[in-house]
């Protein structure tokens, strides 16, 4: 494919700008054809897979969501632009793209400005969400929700990073469909466990090659004499706690430099921002301020780590800088809210049970934070390796780049299969499911999809039957069945398909079991996270095992012949609440494979 991915920023520092220049690289090396379009001045600084490098001419103003400063532009928040300012810079950038079609796909970072940017391209394009712009410059502006609700109803896919981010873009732009949840990812090959003594050499190695910064004058760089204050600082094996991402009273700094007080450890902060100078003030003794770092240091800093925190008490995407410390072979521990989490559900996942409760800890508690470092510390050498090991298969399993780059594209090659099959090639539903490390395909037939199907369903009703006995107390407000009828009616007609099967099950309370048909069937498969989310509603809670209508909910969909080729179930009532989803072939899994 021939990717033109607009971003319009630097290719180093935040999140967003680690994530372009990663698929840059990721999609390059799998044999695409890509075009970054950024502001970065220097990408040639940056591994981007031979990517090819556009800067589009701007006219010197740069809309941003938290004012820093980039040089040779004037940064100023996108809200705080006139309507014409914003037209202007749109139009800039749309011609940039033009100029490079034709092109398969254009990918564009963040609702605005690049869906609008994408808009304007025309074609066929996609949007990744990233969060920032909703929470810092749309929500609660009309204006600019109107505009970003229109760039996003022609994109062909737009992508959230966590199940957070997708609630997020629905409270603040409303109902978008074609939405797709694929986490970001961390380098696993470039941040991985390294023994103490190479990785304290390799930090003070690239402290030295950093550029000079006297006084500190330029808050990108890394501060001046960081490669002697390193190795004043961590000599020694001592026990060691690090914080990296920008210092902004919002990223909770505080909350860890006053858990700290009272442990016996030592705090390595990294990071720049305008609440720099009160968070100095306020840290306790043994912390080191470094300024901002590159990959470069923090792949080597992480392993001096015992533990990275991650203590934010805005809402969060995603928590890369926790995934890049779990693929370090270091804990992380964050605050339990958004899409941190869900990093905190991926890594208990993998934790000794004795041990689950030590990702996460309650948002802005102090207390908490403290006694889950100190549970950390203290434990003993053999413990904490298997901790560290544990989030490292974790990170491989769930956050790798190559993984994330794949999955983004994945709906647009399952419509070039979809479109081949027209031609006498095979039909999606032949395609084939892939399974373990070696990526066997395997193809399933009308007869096993049938009995694959029947098992589950007698499995999941078992299931509910056996937690109905167990746990008989546990309430849920169900939709009144004729409000759920009318829902499903409703997307019924809104992506074509019929209803063959409305069953109400009550092991205590109700149970729906879906069974619907259809010709559609790609569509069907992008639609269904939507239309479960009408159909299986939720209310909002901190977390997403409680807050459900039903104890349990079950959408089979099968082809025009009977056949099933998509089925998603889950179970919410007793402690422990499971589900899972089924497909005749990749491209129709409902929801993404981890």
């Amino acid at each position: 494919m021939r990717i033109l991915l607009w971003h319009g920023y630097l290719l180093a520092g935040t999140g967003s700008n680690v994530y372009t220049r990663a698929l840059a690289r990721e999609w390059s090396r799998a044999g695409h054809e890509v075009v970054v379009f950024s502001q970065e001045p220097h990408p040639e600084a940056y591994d981007l897979g031979g990517a090819e490098t556009v800067r589009p001419a701007i006219g010197g103003v740069l809309p941003v969501f938290v004012v820093d400063r980039y040089e040779g532009l004037e940064a100023r928040r996108l809200q705080e632009l006139t309507r014409e300012q914003r037209e202007r810079y749109v139009a800039a950038n749309a011609a940039a793209v033009r100029e490079r079609l034709p092109a398969d796909l254009v990918f564009a970072n963040h609702v605005l400005p690049g869906g609008a940017v994408a808009f304007e391209v025309g074609g066929r394009y996609a949007v990744k969400v990233h969060g920032s712009e909703l929470e810092y410059a749309m929500r609660g502006n009309d204006e600019l929700v109107a505009w970003g609700r229109t760039a996003l109803a022609r994109a062909e896919a737009v992508f959230v990073g966590s199940a957070h981010i997708r609630e997020v873009l629905e409270d603040v732009v409303g109902h978008v469909d074609r939405v797709h949840e694929v986490p970001p990812g961390v380098d696993v090959d470039e941040f991985r466990p390294r023994p103490r003594d190479e990785a304290f050499a390799g930090l003070l190695e690239e402290a030295r090659r950093d550029a000079p910064n006297p006084g500190n004058a330029r808050e990108r760089l890394p501060d001046e004499g960081n490669a002697a204050r390193f190795e004043a600082f961590l000599a020694g094996d001592e026990p060691t706690v690090v914080y990296f991402g920008k210092l902004l009273y919002n990223k909770g700094v505080h909350v860890l430099l006053e858990a700290l007080r009272g442990l016996d450890a030592r705090a390595v902060i990294v990071g720049f921002g305008d609440y720099r100078r009160e968070l100095e003030a306020a840290a306790p003794e043994r912390t080191l301020f470094t300024g901002p770092l590159e990959h470069r240091h923090l792949v080597h800093l992480l392993p001096l780590a015992d533990v990275a925190v991650v203590p934010s008490i805005f809402p969060e995407a995603f928590g890369m800088v926790a995934a890049e410390a779990a693929a370090s072979g270091r804990p992380a521990l964050v605050a339990r809210h958004s899409g941190l989490a869900e990093v905190a559900r991926g890594l208990e996942a993998e934790y000794p049970e004795r041990h689950a409760g030590l990702a996460g800890f309650a948002t802005g508690d102090v207390d908490d934070l403290r006694a889950k470092l100190r549970a950390l510390l203290a434990l003993p050498p053999e413990e904490r390796r298997e901790l560290g090991a544990a989030a490292r298969r974790a990170a491989v399993a769930h956050w790798s780049w190559a993984s994330v780059a794949k999955r983004l594209l994945a709906p647009f090659l399952a419509l070039a299969l979809l479109a081949s099959s027209c031609g006498g090639k095979r039909s999606v539903l032949d395609q084939g499911v892939t399974f373990g490390v070696l990526r066997t395909v395997h193809v399933i037939g009308a007869h096993e999809a049938r009995r694959d199907v029947r098992s589950a369903s007698r499995m999941w009703q078992t299931e509910l039957r056996k937690r109905a006995r167990e746990t008989p107390r546990q309430r849920f407000d169900n939709l009144d069945p004729t409000v759920l009828r009318r829902r499903l009616e409703a997307a019924a007609r809104r992506y074509r398909f019929e209803v063959v099967s409305f069953r109400l099950l009550r092991p205590r309370r109700l149970a729906p079991r879906i069974v619907v048909r259809t010709k559609h069937y790609l569509q069907l498969a992008h639609a269904a996270p939507s239309i479960l989310r009408g159909i299986d509603p939720k209310a909002r809670t901190d977390d997403d095992r409680t807050g459900w209508r039903y104890e349990g909910f079950y959408f089979e969909a099968d082809d025009e012949h009977g056949a099933p080729f998509l089925l998603a179930f889950n179970f919410w009532r007793g402690p422990h609440a499971g589900g899972g989803q089924w497909a005749r072939s990749d491209p129709l899994f409902p929801f993404a494979r981890l």
